[in-house]
């Protein structure tokens, strides 16, 4: 019995790692995103609205993560799957736009990847290993240990 507690534990240690670990690409491209915004784009003067737009985005890179970090599955998975989008429409613009985009997609499909690890606890690491040590394990992606 105590052995049945002892990987439960493990798997819930496993899991709460990949939020973690969601949480700090989260916050990662929160702050990319910030630095892009204030450096790289060309001056707008919106009045009123550049107040909000900044204090929005420093609310975002503090909350959002936070959220991520305590385990918020259901908003975990509103987020993953609205980088899913973001990272269709980054795709679909970059030949119209700069090699910036191509960055941007590779930062939302990253993001994208680990938030949806987080939420559906996807064990592809796992599934790589075994294969390459040529064990035969069925379940896929989603598999149970």
């Amino acid at each position: 019995m105590d052995e049945l507690k002892t990987k439960e534990l493990i798997n819930n240690q496993g899991r709460s790692s990949k939020y973690h670990q969601a949480s700090y690409v989260y916050l990662l491209n929160a702050v990319v995103y910030f630095f892009i915004a204030t450096f790289r784009m060309p001056p707008h003067d919106f009045g009123m609205w550049n107040y909000l737009f900044y204090t929005l985005g420093i609310i975002f890179m503090i909350i959002f993560p936070y959220l991520i970090y305590k385990e918020y599955r259901i908003f975990t998975a509103i987020l993953s799957v609205i980088y899913l989008i973001r990272t269709v429409v980054t795709l679909l613009a970059i030949p119209y736009y700069s090699i910036l985009m191509v960055f941007m997609f590779i930062l939302h499909a990253f993001t994208c990847f680990m938030l949806a690890r987080a939420v559906w606890d996807i064990k592809i690491l796992n599934i790589i290993r075994s294969t390459v040590k040529g064990e035969d394990k069925v379940g896929g992606v989603f598999q149970k240990e």
